[in-house]
């Protein structure tokens, strides 16, 4: 078989795409599922557009919104991801977590709101 015999064959079975005048790799749900895991273990957050930009950074092409399909059925289906919603420059996106973080981290933003409504209390009370 040569190259171009191979690169149709690649084609055909949607694990090469011809964009942006070159060859990309297509990911898979568990190539998004890694990206996933890397950079919440980095950064403790993610969104659909870095992963997407870090398979791309790795050779894959892929759109935002095939990132954010698979995000949903890793999130919904598989429970491996929670999210919420965020607004950024006025811009409505969401942020994934690792399951078991987002209610450590909604639990300490509880926390945040009680101390700030005691202050509040305190200072209207006359007490400081």
């Amino acid at each position: 078989m040569n190259e171009q015999e191979i690169v149709q064959k690649l084609l055909e079975r949607k694990e090469i795409t011809f964009a942006m005048g070159q060859y990309w790799l297509d990911p898979t749900k568990d190539d998004i599922e890694q990206i996933a895991d890397e950079l919440i273990e980095k950064n403790g957050n993610t969104t659909t557009l870095e992963i997407r930009d870090q398979l791309r950074t790795n050779g894959f092409f892929t759109t935002q919104a095939f990132v954010s399909e698979a995000m949903t059925e890793l999130t919904d289906e598989e429970g491996l991801y929670d999210v919420e919603d965020a607004v950024t420059r006025g811009k409505q996106h969401r942020v994934f977590y690792e399951a078991d973080k987002l209610s450590d981290r909604q639990e300490a933003l509880r926390e945040i709101l009680r101390e700030l409504v005691d202050s509040e209390i305190h200072c209207r009370c006359g007490r400081h």
